[in-house]
């Protein structure tokens, strides 16, 4: 049987004896564990009402922590990503909230999962009639050129979006 842990923010580092970290200082990494640590906060203030669970199991915490971490994880490689593709130095705030809601909508994957076998589909399809236009022995019509041309152009867009992953 599992044991319950007493509160969310048990064994959380640094509030073994004061319930803070160092001295307060205003560094990146102070300023990411008073973020997280409100989170556990407002963890306990939902645990402690009455009317619904009151601790998290040794197993169940464990399993949210390692769900943030891997979503933080993906958060941040996103918006790197983002970054990385306007050329920038620095990852901005935009692209965090854009990284964001690519993740929440859940359609970053989905969006482009089509893009690549399409394209190559319709580019096969416009490689064949490339080559039989050009091996053609008689007049081609103008017909016949635009039904190789226009699946190459259509095909080399949805390819190079499938790359990017860059689909509106």
């Amino acid at each position: 049987m599992e044991q319950e842990r007493s509160s969310p923010s048990e064994g959380w580092p640094g509030t073994e004896s004061t319930g803070q970290r160092g001295g307060g200082g205003t560094s990146f990494d102070d300023t990411a564990y008073y973020m997280l640590k409100g989170v556990v906060d407002k963890w306990s203030v939902e645990l402690s009402r009455p009317d619904g669970p009151t601790e998290f199991s040794n197993r169940g915490y464990p399993r949210l922590l390692k769900y943030q971490t891997a979503y933080l994880e993906y958060l941040g490689l996103e918006a790197i990503r983002i970054a990385r593709q306007a050329n920038v130095d620095v990852v901005s705030a935009c692209d965090v909230d854009k990284a964001s809601r690519i993740i929440q909508s859940g359609h970053h994957k989905a969006k482009t999962s089509w893009t690549g076998p399409i394209g190559g589909v319709i580019g096969g399809g416009g490689l064949a009639q490339l080559f039989l236009v050009l091996s053609s022995k008689s007049p081609v019509s103008t017909l016949a050129w635009l039904l190789a041309v226009v699946p190459l152009v259509l095909a080399s867009v949805l390819l190079s979006r499938s790359f990017t992953g860059d689909v509106p």
